[in-house]
């Protein structure tokens, strides 16, 4: 073989080597993000179907929950310390989203007060954290199904006069696919969490 034959067969496994790794590289799966504040989910959990009322006083179903990551957090407006202190640290979660990545998830609160908790109370109450936070609730069979698919607890307490709302403080990160993705419970801790959304926004 003279040495251009040579060179040119050099060339060729060069260019079949770099077509290699460039088909590697191109098509080999996305890591998988690695959760550190909450739990991922190997696989996500689809949620039934439920109809709720927004703070627009609009049917709020499972068909609004597709198209964008969310977290969920269940609750009730004259919770006197965990609610508002979890919806202020989910505000600082989205701020510094907003900031690092330019996009950030949903927030949806759902009240399982719905005795006292109107649309225009939630909406009211959701525009102290942050406007952008929806809401919604719903009559009991509706809030049972959505809590029960979302592993959430929640129970009403009766007092001497009235009653009391006991319930679990665990944040549902719900997908684009408008199914169940992952959890986070306390300590909750917004940078931790920020931190491992960040991981999911804007991957196809």
């Amino acid at each position: 073989m003279n040495i251009r034959a040579l060179l040119l067969v050099v060339v060729a496994v060069i260019a079949a080597i770099g077509g290699v790794i460039a088909g590697v590289t191109l098509f080999s799966p996305e890591p998988p993000p690695q959760f550190h504040a909450g739990t991922l989910l190997s696989a996500p959990r689809p949620l039934p179907e439920f109809e709720l009322r927004s703070t627009e006083n609009a049917p709020f179903t499972r068909a609004d929950l597709g198209g964008d990551w969310t977290l969920v957090f269940f609750g009730f407006t004259h919770c006197p310390d965990v609610c508002p202190n979890t919806l202020f640290m989910l505000d600082r979660v989205v701020d510094q989203l907003r900031e690092r990545k330019g996009v950030a998830p949903r927030v949806l609160f759902v009240s399982v007060d719905a005795e006292r908790d109107s649309p225009e109370t939630i909406r009211a109450y959701l525009d102290y954290f942050d406007p952008a936070f929806i809401g919604a609730t719903g009559d009991r069979a509706n809030l049972d199904r959505i809590t029960q698919a979302m592993s959430v607890a929640y129970e009403l307490q009766p007092l001497e006069q009235g009653y009391d709302v006991i319930h679990s403080s665990t944040i549902v990160l719900i997908g684009p696919d408008a199914a169940v993705h992952g959890f986070f419970t306390p300590p909750l801790h917004a940078d931790a969490i920020a931190a491992d959304v960040a991981q999911l926004l804007g991957r196809s």
